[in-house]
């Protein structure tokens, strides 16, 4: 009850503002109201060897498996040696024993006392059954709540088999909201089919109360779809998708009460064969519970624990629209004996949204204008169904008559993104069912474009998405920088590029010179122009030095996605032209500049495998080595580099890439071979910026090798021949190690 006060006089405040201020605070001494918890541990032992045990709440045993009962009370810490407690031991209604528990150190509160199990007769141990429970109990005599002595107690269950169930969360996008998960309510029928939105984790829950004997215990399930896509998820124990339960809230451990575990994996568009980890960069969901365990054939023993550091990479199950996901649990503790494989099935139900965008599908559009074209996208997971570009449906309905069904296209073979564009032609009465690659309206006309989906996407439960966008009355009119009319169609194309081009240069300029609304107005105008050329010039053989440009100018303002879209349309669509080489080597840097490692390096062998005579071959096999180099594997790194010095002997930066080589041996603790590509380095390049640290790191590697005669000539060499650098500093201090002076005195003695 006593109240404790520390006061603070300050004598200077802010401003000068009060002359004294005395701050103050209190505490107020009072009871601990304890707690008795049976717990266990795990053993792992640790790379030096040491054992370490990990604590966990336990709450079912085996016969045979022991108890610590863990008291934590404060108020019975009152000796400045180890205190004890009495703790009461009661099986089922039997009378009751004691043992005492011991204080882990003098001053902690923490009292464990440890209870042997078994099934038969043994000194020492206390014997159980199946079905069995083990009452826990100790005297609070010092508490604020009930405020008397009282007995703090807690059971440990002789775990005995039960019937599991499995089953796979419900999730949705509402008409009004954000995205959510339904928890499960009651009994579900054996052919229940789980609906599931893509954009959030495939979630299963297991109830299996024998498997939950301690609060760290998992359970694995297999999941696979109908087009053969496999992993299993390890479950870990979790109410986070239950029902409430006012029958639970008092209780410690809910989920380790119920038996019921919880593993969600993040759901990826794709078939079978797609990759199984992809960059975690915050575009796909975290699965938050539970660890994926990826197929053996797959990357075999690969773990990845969903809550690990937000740079590492993601593991993921490839589906599509039309698969049906099977998650399977083996129950091998069943009341009558017997063990059985559950199931439960979920399908993809994704709501789809439908935009009216801009040119460039990013921004939704207000309006829409005569003679320009309107731009439909169109997000819907459910319809990737192939591993093809898939086709969408889609209504498009003006007042003034028109009604057309139109196909839009996937943009991707997995990306569940459809989009068309489509030219807006005037026509004061529109005729329904002509489509013809236009669309017909007039000015002033509302324009209403509707996509039937499998998910409710109105408050009156309706299925039908509906955007409408008004046309302008009147169209914008746009003056030309250059706006001769040419009878030769090739001498106007090449003005307009010759004008883009010159935008590209002025932009690059504004942009160095930090004239920021410049280049921005430069770069508006470039694109304008080039946007114009495509349009009044749909001759494919111009296609590709168009999206050449629009590259340019999107790598230039680190758009990395729009770049390479622009590049890569050239590689797929224009594979011998003479600007596709190069086209796939900005589409590796754009890739690398955006952080997809694999990607770029993906795309840079493309290139050395495509156009195996290109000048860029060199700088290709350069960013191949730096990438293998990073990852660590020093092994393909040191190969690519061996390769680089072959083709390009004369290469600037041929001196780098052989020592490179020797490092990557050395990293690799290879170190005979370190020495010799050091000493290969020396003996090629021996005027080179490098060559005294080549000297010094042959010196190591030979030392590390325990070839101590060479390493004792390479240090020797490096002071020697460059006594002022940094490695010869180096190189004088090794030389004064113990089996370094020792060859020093072999060698002198030689020399006598």
């Amino acid at each position: 009850g006593d109240a404790v006060t520390v006061s603070y006089l300050d004598e200077l405040t802010a401003g000068a503002e009060q002359r004294n201020r005395l701050l103050t605070k209190s505490l107020t001494a009072t009871y601990y109201n304890g707690e008795i918890t049976p717990i266990s541990y795990d053993f792992n032992r640790s790379g030096d060897g040491s054992v370490k045990g990990v604590r966990k709440e336990l709450l079912r045993i085996e016969p045979g498996e022991r108890i610590v009962a863990e008291i934590v009370d404060f108020d019975l810490d009152v000796g400045l040696e180890r205190d004890e407690v009495e703790v009461e031991v009661q099986i089922n209604s039997d009378p009751p024993f004691k043992l005492t528990a011991t204080e882990t150190d003098s001053s902690t509160g923490v009292f464990l006392a440890e209870i042997d199990t078994s099934a038969e007769p043994s000194e020492g141990k206390v014997v159980v059954k199946q079905g069995d429970k083990v009452y826990l109990r100790y005297k609070d005599l010092q508490n604020t709540f009930p405020g008397h002595a009282f007995y703090r107690e807690t059971v440990v269950l002789l775990n005995k088999p039960t019937e599991a169930r499995i089953q796979i969360v419900d999730s949705e996008t509402p008409v009004e909201g954000a995205l959510q998960f339904i928890p499960v309510e009651g009994d579900r029928p054996d052919d229940y089919l789980s609906k599931v939105e893509y954009r959030l984790p495939l979630t299963i829950e297991v109830i299996d109360p024998d498997r939950a004997k301690d609060s760290r215990s998992t359970v694995l399930v297999d999941v696979v779809t109908t087009q053969g896509a496999k992993i299993q998820v390890e479950c870990v124990l979790s109410r986070s998708f239950a029902t409430a339960n006012e029958a639970l809230s008092d209780v410690r451990n809910p989920a380790l009460l119920e038996g019921r575990f919880v593993g969600q994996i993040p759901l990826l568009l794709g078939s079978p064969d797609s990759i199984t980890m992809v960059p975690e960069d915050g575009s796909l969901p975290k699965g938050g519970l539970g660890k994926i365990i990826l197929p053996a054939n797959d990357d075999p023993g690969a773990e990845l624990d969903d809550g690990s550091d937000s740079r590492e990479a993601l593991a993921v199950l490839s589906v599509i629209g039309s698969d049906q996901f099977k998650a399977s649990y083996q129950d091998s503790s069943r009341p009558d004996g017997s063990e059985a494989s559950l199931k439960a099935t979920a399908e993809l139900f994704s709501a789809a949204t439908l935009e009216i965008t801009d040119e460039e599908y990013l921004e939704p559009a207000e309006i829409v204008h005569v003679g320009k074209k309107i731009f439909l996208r169109l997000a819907d997971p459910d319809r990737d169904v192939s591993d093809k570009r898939d086709l969408a449906m889609i209504r498009v309905v003006t007042a003034s008559g028109e009604d057309e069904t139109i196909e839009l296209e996937e943009t991707l073979t997995h990306s569940g993104v459809f989009t068309a564009s489509f030219p807006l032609q005037a026509k004061s009465k529109p005729v329904a069912g002509n489509f013809e690659g236009k669309i017909e309206c007039f000015f002033g006309d509302e324009i209403t474009v509707g996509y039937l989906d499998n998910v409710i996407q109105t408050p009156d439960g309706q299925p039908i998405i509906e955007k409408m966008i008004p046309v302008a009355v009147g169209t914008d009119g746009v003056m030309a920088a250059f706006s001769k009319v040419y009878k030769d169609e090739d001498l106007a194309i090449q003005t307009q590029f010759h004008i883009a081009e010159s935008y590209f240069e002025l932009f690059k300029s504004q942009r160095k010179l930090q004239q920021d609304e410049k280049a921005a107005a430069a770069l508006a105008s470039g694109r304008r122009v080039l946007r114009d050329l495509r349009d009044d010039y749909p001759n494919p053989k111009y296609a590709p030095r168009v999206s050449y440009l629009l590259g340019q100018f999107a790598q230039e303002m680190e758009a990395w996605n729009e770049a390479i879209a622009a590049y890569g349309s050239i590689v797929r669509n224009y594979p011998e032209h003479n600007l596709a080489p190069d086209s796939q080597y900005k589409l590796g840097q754009c890739h690398e500049e955006a952080g997809e490692l694999d990607e770029a390096l993906e795309a840079y062998v493309t290139l050395a495998g495509t156009y195996p005579k290109s000048p860029l071959i060199a700088n290709v096999m350069l960013r191949i080595n730096e990438h293998f180099y990073l990852k660590e594997d020093y092994a393909v790194a040191a190969s690519v580099g061996e390769k680089f010095l072959e083709k390009f002997p004369n290469h600037e930066w041929t001196p780098k890439m052989a020592f490179r080589i020797g490092q990557c041996h050395y990293k690799q603790e290879e170190y005979v071979k370190g020495g010799k590509a050091f000493d290969a380095f020396a003996k090629r390049f021996p005027e080179q910026e490098l060559t005294a640290q080549a000297l010094f790191w042959a010196g190591e590697s030979y030392r590390m090798g325990k070839d101590i005669p060479n390493a004792f000539r390479r240090y020797n060499r490096c002071r020697w021949d460059f006594p002022e650098s940094d490695a010869a500093k180096y190189s004088r201090g090794r030389l004064a190690l113990p089996e370094l002076l020792a060859q020093f005195e072999k060698e002198a003695n030689l020399n006598e």
